[in-house]
C-alpha cells in the first residue's frame, strides 16, 4: 500500500487511573489510534466524552498529539474512567466505570462516511456493553463490510462482567481478523460453549465464521502466534525486557498487525514488528509512551 491508510477505530476512550494516582489516556481504540498515527496512518477515532473537565482534557490531549477530535462526541454522561490495579508481574486488571460517555456513541454522518471509505476498521467487544453504542458500532461495521477489501479487525478485549455470547457472535460475524490474548481465548471458548482447548477454539471460529481469515494470539513474555484458516501457523518469542506494566501492550500489537496486513508484509515481519512495539510499551507505565 503506497497511499496513507485510513483506519477507523471504534469504541471506548477514557482515562486509566494508575495505582500511584496518575491518569493516562486509555481505551483500546484510542490507544490503537495513537500508535497508528505514530506509524504514518490516518486514524479516525469514533467515541464519546462527557461535558466535564475530564472530557476537555481528553480533547486537549488528542489535539496536542495530532489526533483528530472530529469523531469524538460530547454527551450528557461522565467521561470514562478505568481504575487499574497491577499484580507483581505488572499485569493489569481494570475496574471500568459504568455508565460512561463512550457507552452512548451515535453513528454520525461523518462516522458513516469514514466507515464507507476506510481501508480497515478496528473494534472490540467492550464497547458493546451498552445498547446505544452497540447499535451505532454495528451500523458502522455494516457499512465497512460492504467493501470486501476492508480489513475488519476484532480485538477481543473481554472484561468481566461485560461478557455476552450475543455480543461476541455479532462481533465475530463482521471480523476478517481476530486478536486475542491467552486469557481471552479461554474466555471465548467458555462464552461460546466450545472448549478449553485453544486449537479447538480456533478451528471452531474459522468454521463457524468463514469471513475470519487470521487469528493472532498474544502470549505475554512468551511472544505471540499467528493462525490462518488453512491451518498454517507461526509463533515468535518475545525479547526479555524490564516490565513496568502491560497496560496498552496489546493495543500496540493490534496497531502493528493492522498496518502489516495492509502493507501485505510477510507473516514473520508482521509478528516481529507487533511484538517489538508491544514489548516497548511494557517498559513504561501506562499505554502511551511519555514525552
Amino acid at each position: 500500500m503506497t497511499k496513507k491508510p485510513h483506519i477507523l477505530c471504534l469504541g471506548e476512550i477514557l482515562w486509566d487511573t494508575l495505582p500511584d494516582g496518575r491518569k493516562c489516556l486509555g481505551g483500546a481504540p484510542a490507544n490503537v489510534a495513537y500508535h497508528l498515527q505514530c506509524h504514518g496512518a490516518q486514524a479516525h477515532l469514533v467515541s464519546a466524552v462527557g461535558n466535564d473537565p475530564d472530557g476537555d482534557a481528553i480533547l486537549q490531549w488528542l489535539s496536542h498529539n495530532k489526533l483528530s477530535t472530529e469523531g469524538i462526541q460530547r454527551v450528557a454522561y461522565p467521561t470514562g474512567i478505568a481504575r487499574a490495579s497491577l499484580d507483581e508481574s505488572g499485569s493489569a486488571k481494570f475496574d471500568i466505570v459504568y455508565p460512561s460517555a463512550w457507552d452512548f456513541i451515535d453513528p454520525t454522518p461523518l462516522a458513516e462516511r469514514w466507515a464507507a471509505q476506510c481501508d480497515a476498521v478496528i473494534y472490540g467487544t467492550l464497547a458493546q456493553r451498552n445498547w446505544t453504542s452497540r447499535a451505532s458500532l454495528q451500523r458502522l461495521l455494516q457499512i465497512a463490510s460492504q467493501n470486501p477489501q476492508c480489513i475488519r479487525l476484532l480485538d477481543v478485549n473481554i472484561r468481566e462482567p461485560y461478557v455476552n455470547i450475543e455480543w461476541l457472535e455479532e462481533c465475530l460475524s463482521y471480523a476478517t481478523v481476530v486478536k486475542v490474548n491467552m486469557e481471552e481465548v479461554i474466555e471465548v471458548g467458555k462464552t461460546l460453549r466450545i472448549s478449553k482447548q485453544i486449537r479447538t477454539i480456533f478451528s471452531t471460529l474459522f468454521n463457524r465464521w468463514p469471513n475470519v481469515e487470521y487469528i493472532f494470539i498474544t502470549k505475554g513474555e512468551k511472544g505471540a502466534g499467528w493462525h490462518r484458516k488453512n491451518k498454517e501457523s507461526f509463533h515468535m518469542k518475545a525479547p526479555k525486557v524490564k516490565v513496568a506494566d502491560t497496560i496498552g501492550a496489546g493495543d500496540a500489537f493490534t496497531a502493528a498487525v493492522c498496518l502489516g496486513l495492509l502493507k501485505k508484509d510477510p507473516t514473520y515481519i508482521v509478528i516481529s514488528n507487533a511484538i517489538h512495539y508491544a514489548t516497548q510499551v511494557c517498559t513504561f507505565h501506562g499505554a502511551i509512551p511519555p514525552k
